[in-house]
């Protein structure tokens, strides 16, 4: 196979077989020549003494096989040995021998057996003339063509962000990534790293990189997409090409079109925020960029994000007027990121150093806020920098519209290992020409990479949609929840079969031949999705009986292993093919469970798969609304504290803090009360 080692394969004399191109792998082996000592003696003692010369026997008797199809070396004859042994072919010889020796005792026995006796008329058969009988699959057949399902733009429009599960665009260079999703959030990724913070919640995807606007007239705020303020707009549409996201949204005669890019040259982020008085008054807009980072491998960030934090420091360059964070190594041999980002107004000058700033999180939103209203919207930024405890990109700028007057702005976001790498980038990107320039290389990128893998538009648009359901899971392409339910194992389940269960999972079923072609487009998917910075695990479930003669698992391991160059089979970030006679019914279960999406290949092609639409939900009637008799809990007594700070102090007899809040307003930092015994405890705050 692909890394170079010999799979079990049966092999017989070629002139022999019923299978065409059999005299194209010669392979012999010592065990079958042993089989025939009983017929041939003389020519197995031969046989076996020139194995011997070609080195086959070895201490613990002949080797497996020997390949005549290949050569060790270029100068040398045909004849690889297989240098391996298997128990059941030496079992096998020693049989032969046994049989040849003692006059076929084995055989007898065999036979005595009344079980054996009463299929033995079945040897006295002749050969049938008729074709043999093909076992086909029992699966319901569904036709191949159903109208215009098979037609998928190459352009994905969405008019709202509230789709029934969020709709992705992957965006990548081979080393930088970004997902983003109609509604504004996802993540961006370099190569293994998480840039910004992201989770996969599919009810609310509201993390992603955002940009505030606030007219400082009105105090109106909302955001240049649907999140993270989530408030309706006039009018908004999404269009996803395959090289860019684009967004327009309008709000009170205010329209904002937002593209997104991955430069093709550099590990580099662009957004481009076209902004448009459409109203008849001079408007002043208050722009603010936020990126929350992490910094760190997607698993770490989750496992430990408080931890993870501590690391990361940041830096303002006040002479590029731009952003720095970086990772504080801890080990020597962990690998550096630095992280730069800064927000330019196109066509105007803006004095160095005098720009506001915040790289603490804490201090941007606030106590008792989000970022739905965040304290740094309603005030100034605190320029703050350095060790910060939870870092985040946020800078300003101010910007005034005449009546039907655009202004653009470029949210940049770079990525090096080195940080005049990072500094590099900041001063090439400043320039509206280098932006420029990647937006019209992006486009071409695009289709180059289409090129290279071999796929279509269309077939790329598909990947992008079915990637949503691998990023954001949902009941669409998934086994019924009944089902799902009966699943009483854990991850651990799937180590025996060489899957780690840490990266998202396509589970395809297939028992025909004739339905390779959905295995071939999931093998395109997952390397397409690879090249975005998506690594999946692919696991293929073959449903044909297992004997010597396995035409679709032969015909599935050549098309795995023609795509192994860009995915490792049985590796991580790979293709596991399995055989679904050999699992247990609980590790069927399990895989069925843990799959993100699961197909099933006689359903039709992915384009007849995924085009079936959402079954409509039965929404419950409306509840009568009754009103509820107000219960107010039992008012505390007041009590006098010695050392009252204004919030709270400690009870006059030290055993209790006490604190006194009114209407909106909060403790500098939670104030965390632990309640538990030995066993079992739990933990509130104010």
């Amino acid at each position: 196979d692909i890394n170079k080692t010999y799979q079990y394969k049966a092999f017989g004399v070629p002139w022999l077989g019923l299978k065409r191109w059999l005299d194209e792998d010669l392979v012999v082996a010592p065990y079958a020549a042993i089989l025939a000592v009983c017929l041939e003696p003389k020519a197995v003692i031969k046989n076996l003494n020139r194995l011997t010369r070609l080195g086959l026997l070895n201490d613990y008797g002949y080797f497996e096989a020997i390949d005549f199809t290949r050569r060790p070396r270029a100068d040398a004859d045909p004849g690889v040995i297989v240098r391996a042994y298997m128990a059941h072919h030496q079992g096998m010889a020693l049989i032969a021998l046994g049989n040849f020796l003692h006059d076929n005792i084995m055989q007898d026995r065999f036979h005595q057996d009344p079980r054996v006796r009463a299929a033995e008329p079945l040897l006295y058969e002749r050969v049938p003339l008729s074709p043999p009988i093909h076992h086909i699959s029992t699966r319901e057949e569904i036709p191949a063509h159903v109208g215009a399902v098979g037609i998928a733009p190459s352009i994905s429009k969405f008019d709202t962000a509230q789709s029934i599960t969020p709709k992705v665009q992957l965006l990548s260079n081979g080393k930088l990534s970004t997902m983003t999703t109609n509604a504004g959030g996802g993540y961006t990724r370099w190569m293994d790293m998480d840039v910004t913070r992201w989770r996969a919640d599919t009810t609310k995807d509201a993390q992603g990189s955002f940009l505030y606007l606030k007219e400082l007239d009105s105090g109106q705020v909302w955001s240049n997409l649907f999140h993270p303020i989530a408030s309706d707009p006039d009018r908004y549409t999404v269009h996803f090409p395959l090289d860019r996201a684009e967004y327009r949204r309008r709000d009170n005669g205010i329209e904002t079109q937002t593209e997104l890019i991955i430069s093709p040259e550099d590990d580099v982020e662009i957004r481009r925020i076209t902004i448009t008085n459409r109203s008849l008054r001079t408007r002043r807009i208050q722009t603010t960029s936020y990126y929350e980072l992490a910094l760190a491998p997607h698993r770490a960030d989750r496992q430990h994000p408080a931890f993870n934090k501590l690391f990361i420091q940041t830096e303002a360059l006040a002479a590029s007027d731009a952003l720095l964070a970086y990772r504080r190594l801890r080990q020597e041999d962990e690998p550096a990121i630095f992280a730069v980002h800064s927000l330019d107004l196109v066509g105007s000058a803006q004095p160095p150093g005098l720009f506001q700033f915040e790289t603490d999180r804490r201090v941007f939103i606030g106590r008792g806020r989000s970022l739905v209203n965040p304290l740094g919207i309603d005030s100034a930024l605190g320029n703050t920098q350095g060790y910060v405890l939870d870092p985040v990109f946020s800078l300003r700028r101010e910007i005034q519209l005449l009546p039907g007057q655009s202004a653009q702005l470029i949210s940049f976001l770079g990525v090096a290992g080195s940080r005049q790498d990072a500094l590099s980038l900041v001063e090439k990107y400043h320039d509206p020409a280098a932006v420029e320039r990647a937006f019209e290389i992006a486009w071409a990128s695009a289709q180059l990479e289409l090129r290279l893998l071999r796929i279509h538009p269309d077939d790329a648009r598909r990947f992008q949609k079915l990637a949503g359901y691998m990023l954001y899971p949902s009941s669409y392409l998934r086994p019924p929840s009944d089902r799902i339910e009966t699943n009483r194992k854990g991850q651990a389940g799937l180590w025996p079969y060489g899957i780690s269960g840490d990266l998202p999972i396509l589970l395809v079923t297939i028992a025909n031949v004739g339905d390779l072609g959905l295995v071939r487009q999931m093998l395109q998917a997952q390397a397409y999705w690879r090249r975005h910075g998506l690594a999946t695990d692919l696991v293929v479930l073959n449903e044909e009986s297992s004997s010597y003669e396995q035409p679709l698992m032969e015909r599935l391991e050549r098309l795995i292993h023609s795509f192994s160059m860009l995915e490792g089979k049985d590796q991580p970030v790979g293709v596991f093919l399995r055989t679904v006679d050999q699992l247990p019914p609980q590790d069927l279960i399990l895989l069925q469970s843990v799959a993100r999406v699961s197909l099933v290949a006689a359903r039709g092609p992915l384009a007849q798969q995924i085009g079936v639409p959402f079954e409509a939900v039965e929404e419950p009637g409306q509840l009568v609304k009754k009103r509820a008799e107000e219960d107010p809990s039992r008012q505390l007594p007041f009590i006098e504290l010695p050392y009252f700070n204004s919030l709270g102090g400690f009870s006059p007899d030290g055993r209790e803090y006490v604190i006194y809040l009114g209407p909106g307003t909060n403790t500098p930092a939670p104030w965390v009360n632990v309640i538990a015994n030995p066993l079992f405890g739990t933990l509130i705050s104010e």
